[in-house]
């Protein structure tokens, strides 16, 4: 399977990339207060899905949502969100592509559950708190203080990481369904029905 994006595509993508990377930032402001970081799940899916529809009404080959995912888990990781979120981005991204390019990127419901699929990006995200749990509190008690870690350690225990998948796959498809209701007659017209 070769990926054949023109320059268009291209600037597409990162237009695209851009705008989801920056409604992820302004939710990801939330996190300042702990309470919100497991939130932050379903929040970034959920607000995502309006502008990953509208992208759809523009992709029509393999690899631009791909890209997007890799981009997204670029500008992340220059963020600060750590190296797991350019693979989550990956691995996502071409998850979702692979089920978008089955039904030749026209399938308005395919497309929700696709974007349900491209919404567990936001886990990698979590998993510093899970796999390096120890030592990446003690760096984050270091930079925003004891009682922000500890309040963050109590709120994301390890049985929760499962519950955080689902609910950014859950949040995912009711935000690309909101997304593709708001947008219908413009997905009508890119043939995305």
């Amino acid at each position: 399977m070769s990926i054949n994006l023109s320059p268009k595509d291209l600037s597409t993508v990162a237009i695209y990339s851009v705008l989801f990377f920056m409604i992820m930032l302004a939710v990801g402001w939330l996190g300042v207060i702990p309470i919100f970081i497991p939130l932050l799940a379903v929040l970034a899916p959920l607000l995502g899905g309006l502008p990953f529809m509208i992208f759809l009404t523009r992709v029509d080959k393999f690899g631009m949502v791909s890209l997007m995912g890799f981009v997204n888990g670029l500008l992340m990781l220059v963020t600060g969100m750590g190296l797991w979120v350019v693979l989550t981005g990956i691995i996502f991204g071409v998850l979702a592509d692979l089920m978008l390019k089955r039904v030749n990127y026209q399938n308005l419901k395919k497309s929700a559950m696709a974007y349900s699929v491209f919404s567990v990006w936001v886990i990698g995200n979590f998993l510093p708190f899970y796999l390096s749990r120890e030592s990446y509190f003690a760096t984050l008690a270091e930079g925003n203080g004891k009682e922000y870690a500890e309040s963050l350690s109590l709120l994301l225990p390890y049985w929760l990481l499962p519950i955080l998948v689902v609910s950014a796959m859950l949040s995912g498809f009711i935000g690309a369904s909101i997304g593709s209701r708001l947008l219908n007659k413009q997905l009508s017209r890119a043939g995305v029905v």
